[in-house]
């Protein structure tokens, strides 16, 4: 998976409330996410789920284990680009490398899936978790990302062949601005 993104830099830091750009979601409703690209108070993070239970989504749930990295602060006003390669397993022999703006920021060896029959879905947005419980108060209500550029490999491209193009003009980037390819979300949207 591979893809660009950018924050304007009107955009304020919200310390209070992660807020998430990429995900990739489980079929099956109730599991916490096997992956995601967050970010936190300017910060980036990849968060990452997974159980090895056997059973099915039940057992699941009562082995769930989380991990969060951080990968570093938010750069405003620029594109971002970046590049997930992925082993899917929810054994030890699964694999995550994080690739950003062409340089390898995070790998993590081990699970990072479900051992479930269901498979994946990609959902890119902007998931604020208080903008979903009613009556309550967000920290920030309104919030924009754009993000262009997207690929996605089939295990045997390399990273190189599947990273977004580094090279993009300035008035290419501004006809994207302006074109509105991006991601804007507003609270009780």
């Amino acid at each position: 998976y591979a893809f660009s993104v950018y924050v304007p830099t009107t955009t304020l830091a919200d310390p209070e409330e992660m807020e998430s750009i990429f995900e990739i979601q489980s079929f099956y409703t109730g599991l916490e996410l096997p992956l995601a690209l967050n970010i936190f108070d300017d910060a980036w993070s990849i968060a990452v789920s997974w159980s090895a239970n056997p059973g099915g989504p039940g057992a699941t749930l009562i082995g769930m284990q989380n991990e969060d990295v951080q990968i570093g602060t938010v750069a405003k006003g620029v594109w971002t680009d970046w590049a997930f390669k992925v082993k899917w397993s929810h054994l030890s022999d699964g694999s995550i490398e994080v690739w950003k703006n062409g340089l390898l920021v995070t790998t993590r060896q081990g699970g990072n899936n479900y051992d479930v029959t269901t498979g994946h879905h990609i959902r890119t947005g902007i998931r604020k978790p208080a903008w979903k419980t009613i009556g309550a108060t967000p920290t920030w209500n309104d919030r924009t990302y754009y993000v262009a550029n997207w690929i996605i490999g089939d295990g045997v491209l390399t990273i190189a062949e599947v990273s977004p193009p580094r090279i993009v003009s300035k008035k290419a980037k501004a006809r994207l601005l302006r074109q509105g390819v991006g991601l804007g979300m507003r609270a009780g949207t």
